[in-house]
């Protein structure tokens, strides 16, 4: 560009005298000095302004799709609700001296069950059933049933609507565990999950899912 401004300097009238230009090839000369002066000045043009602008709206709206879509349960952390595979399951309890009208099993799990064991406790007129299911990655699925309480409020964390009615949400992501509270008709009921080592950690949407197949 020195060069170009050093040039501009030197093309003034009296370059062309005594040299035989004529008044057509100095005209021609002089445009096109200035013609590269205007075309100079478009290519200097900033762009990086526009282009930081363009990224800063994405960036945006990247966020606000986002936070959202979290907010709207669309999107969850990575190694959940989507990635377990439920299936269909049919408990039984065959226990005589509980009454069977008032348990209630769920219906689908979100794995394949490998093994599962049954217990039962009574106490001051309360039943307290226990069922553990466990999956091919040791990850385990706790059914616990407390039949006969007259009331119960469960410890409220994160609220979940159940059926109609209110239970609460819990997880701890470093221990991989989660689990879902809540009480109808006379039972207190509980669902809880520990991956072990599985890579998926159910959310909330999965137990309510659980919860609600409860029949």
């Amino acid at each position: 560009m020195d060069e170009l401004s050093r040039l501009r300097g030197l093309m003034k009238e009296e370059t062309f005298k005594h040299h035989g230009f004529t008044d057509k090839m100095r005209r021609n000369i002089l445009n096109e000095i200035h013609s590269g002066k205007s075309k100079s000045s478009y290519q200097r043009r900033p762009v990086l302004a526009p282009m930081l602008s363009a990224v800063f709206m994405l960036a945006c709206l990247s966020l606000f799709v986002y936070f959202g879509g979290s907010q709207l349960g669309i999107f969850e952390d990575g190694q959940n609700a989507s990635q377990a595979e439920f299936q269909q399951l049919d408990l039984q309890v065959v226990e005589d001296d509980i009454n069977l009208d008032n348990i209630k099993l769920p219906t689908v799990v979100p794995f394949e069950v490998v093994d599962r064991t049954y217990k039962k406790t009574r106490e001051d007129g309360i039943d307290s059933v226990s069922i553990k299911l466990t999956g091919p990655e040791k990850q385990k699925l706790t059914i616990n049933m407390d039949i006969g309480l007259e009331s119960a409020i469960p410890a409220m964390n994160d609220p979940v609507e159940i059926w109609g009615v209110k239970g609460s949400y819990r997880e701890n992501r470093e221990f991989g565990v989660s689990h879902v509270t809540w009480y109808k008709d006379g039972t207190l009921y509980y669902v809880g999950y520990k991956r072990r080592s599985s890579n998926i950690l159910l959310g909330k949407r999965d137990l309510k899912m659980i919860a609600e197949s409860f029949k």
